[in-house]
């Protein structure tokens, strides 16, 4: 039979929490047999669940008392922290995150006692909160926002194009000197195909602004709350006659997730949101060189989505994609990466009626702010 007992008894009964809240409450300990008491630590902190691997973040424990704990003791001893501003607690298809609270005794010649219970940080952020974090800001943390085809992106991209083309076509000069049987010739076939597609993919938009000259895409507020609206306007300038089969822009939000590494690595991928828009008056569009377009659209966030979250592999992401189809001519593409922060809500913190049970007040509240 175990020694001893212990139960944490937060304040707020429904165990919920806004980012940038304090946590507070007691630790009840119920003692049996006395024992000396090594260390009574508290630790808090968020893990992913689902399909994908398993991203925890948690604080140091912290020692809340040592001592003796005598036959039959009742003792509660009071804690505090804050909560970070975020992220927030979220159950989806494929990925969870969660907040846990813990309670760890260690015991003097005898098996340490555990204790945990589940908190819920709500999609919502006080007023006063200036930031939100998207998950573990040391792992993987989701800033910057630049567009997905940087310009190192666009190097490389050439380089590995211009490569697998080359392989290719010394491979198959090769095999056409030396007589090779054809069958061998389809290996060269695959990496010049191969070469052709990822110079495509990687010029197509330079390929694309010779039709639609210098075009302008303005994609703002890049981090925006649940509620808010996401401006999105496209100025084309044709330097030529162009025609426009279409122009669209799409907001998509993702759970995304990774099992495993490697070669044996499978990725899960679920969609949140999806709204496509097309701009009023792009199908079939014929422009004339020097005639000048401008289309414009608001998306509104839903204050029911998901907040972003990032922590390695597992992922609430959200991005805009802009597509302007050009008859007989590559189109242009490029993606946004985006920021949902939660909704703003002011802090409503109920005051309890006092307790009447006698409690242990030698004990300094946890300093939550200094170890988050």
């Amino acid at each position: 039979m175990s020694r001893v007992a212990l139960n944490i008894e937060l304040d707020k009964s429904d165990k919920c929490y806004l980012p940038g809240e304090e946590v507070s409450g007691y630790i009840e300990v119920q003692v049996d047999k006395g024992c000396r008491c090594k260390a009574l630590e508290v630790s808090w902190g968020w893990e992913t669940r689902g399909k994908g691997n398993k991203v925890s973040s948690s604080r140091p424990s912290v020692t809340i008392f040592e001592g003796r704990w005598s036959d039959g003791g009742e003792y509660r001893y009071p804690f505090s922290f804050r909560l970070p501003d975020g992220p927030a607690s979220y159950q989806g298809m494929n990925l969870s995150v969660g907040w846990r609270l813990r309670v760890r005794a260690r015991l003097a010649m005898a098996r340490d006692c555990k204790v945990e219970t589940p908190i819920f940080v709500e999609p919502l952020q006080p007023e006063e909160a200036v930031d939100y974090l998207t998950g573990d800001p040391e792992k993987s943390h989701h800033r910057g926002f630049s567009e997905r085809q940087p310009e190192g992106g666009m190097f490389f991209g050439l380089l590995a194009g211009a490569a697998l083309l080359l392989l290719g076509v010394l491979w198959t000069a090769y095999e056409l000197l030396n007589q090779i049987q054809p069958e061998a010739l389809f290996i060269s076939s695959l990496s010049i195909a191969a070469g052709l597609i990822v110079l495509f993919f990687v010029t197509r938009n330079r390929l694309a602004t010779l039709q639609l000259g210098s075009l302008e895409v303005d994609v703002s507020p890049r981090q925006l709350r649940a509620g808010e609206k996401l401006r999105v306007s496209v100025a084309i300038p044709p330097e030529s006659e162009v025609l426009l089969n279409r122009v669209s822009a799409h907001l998509i939000g993702e759970e995304k997730t990774v099992k495993g590494g490697g070669k044996h690595a499978t990725h899960y991928r679920h969609n949140l949101f999806d709204d496509e828009h097309l701009f009023h008056g792009s199908i079939n569009r014929q422009l004339s060189a020097g005639e000048s377009e401008h289309f414009h659209h608001r998306f509104e966030i839903p204050t029911t989505v998901p907040p972003s979250f990032y922590a390695g592999q597992s992922q609430i992401d959200w991005s805009l994609k802009v597509h302007v189809d050009i008859a007989g001519w590559p189109d242009w593409v490029k993606t946004y990466p985006l920021e949902i922060w939660p909704q703003r809500q002011e802090a409503k913190r109920l005051e309890e009626p006092p307790t009447a049970v006698e409690e242990d007040r030698s004990v300094p509240a946890l300093t939550g702010d200094a170890l988050w």
